[in-house]
Parts: C-alpha cells; sequence; structure tokens
C-alpha cells in the first residue's frame, strides 16, 4: 500500500521534494507497520515526520498540516467494527 500511495501522490502532488507524516497507535504491531511504511516513503524520495509514540488521528492530520506535508499515514484499526476484531 504505501508504494501505490507514494506514486500517487508524486504523480498528483506536483512538488519536488515530497513529504508525508506517519502515525500509530496502541494496537499490536502497529509500530512496526508505521515503521514499514516509513521506510517505503523515505525509498521513494519523502521527507518522513515519524511520530514516535501512540497518536490519535487528529494529531495526525495536525501534523500534516503544521509540517506542509503532502499526504499522511495513520496506521490504525480504529474504525473497524468490533464484530471483525479478533
Amino acid at each position: 500500500m504505501p508504494k501505490g500511495w507514494a506514486d500517487y501522490v508524486k504523480e498528483h502532488g506536483g512538488k519536488p521534494a515530497p513529504a508525508c507524516a506517519i502515525a500509530y497507535d496502541t494496537r499490536h504491531q502497529s509500530r512496526h507497520f508505521a515503521q514499514l511504511c516509513a521506510e517505503v516513503m523515505v525509498a521513494s524520495g519523502f521527507t518522513v515526520y515519524f511520530l514516535d509514540g501512540y497518536r490519535s488521528t487528529p494529531e495526525l492530520s495536525f501534523a500534516v498540516r503544521y509540517k506542509g506535508c503532502d499526504c499522511g499515514i495513520i496506521v490504525t484499526a480504529s474504525h473497524n467494527r468490533r464484530a471483525t476484531m479478533p
């Protein structure tokens, strides 16, 4: 997913040096998946702002605007219905 997202943002953003903020929540392996996303985005030429520590979606939204990022990624399952969660 991150590679496709990086390609899309670069194609439609038009900035020569794109930036992305990345955050994660308290769920199992969230930090690991966020780190993988960061690695892919850096390899795609993005500056990455990694919000280390548990963050909420509104905090990521603020970071994207505050840092002037082209996009943001949050690793979360908070919008899944409880019936689908183990």
